[in-house]
């Protein structure tokens, strides 16, 4: 089995990670050290989620509702533990995770 290590936070590629920070210095993050081993698709990732995530023109509820039915279907466990109490204070209800957990038609 290969071992994925993490980029050192010193070799982080700015270029790479332009979609995400517009240029802005960001902290260590754990996460963004592991993702930055293939730049050329991370930089691809990061351009698609900053859109979806600060300039789709889904509305939030519906944007989580998809992001919660992605994560529930590729058994996504931390994505999905993450996005619960976002799609939460986005307006999605309990009976709606319910229903995304079990196929349902929530859209």
């Amino acid at each position: 089995m290969t071992r994925l290590n993490p980029v050192p936070y010193a070799e982080w590629d700015k270029d790479v990670l332009m979609p995400m920070t517009g240029g802005r210095t960001i902290p260590p993050s754990n996460s963004i050290s592991f993702l930055l081993n293939p730049p050329d698709l991370t930089e691809a990732f990061l351009t698609l989620s900053t859109h979806l995530a600060a300039r789709s023109t889904l509305p939030p509820r519906l944007r989580e509702l998809a992001v919660l039915r992605v994560a529930w279907r590729r058994r996504c466990r931390y994505e999905w533990a993450q996005r619960v109490p976002t799609a939460r204070r986005k307006g999605v209800t309990g009976k709606e995770i319910a229903e995304v957990r079990a196929g349902s038609d929530t859209f």
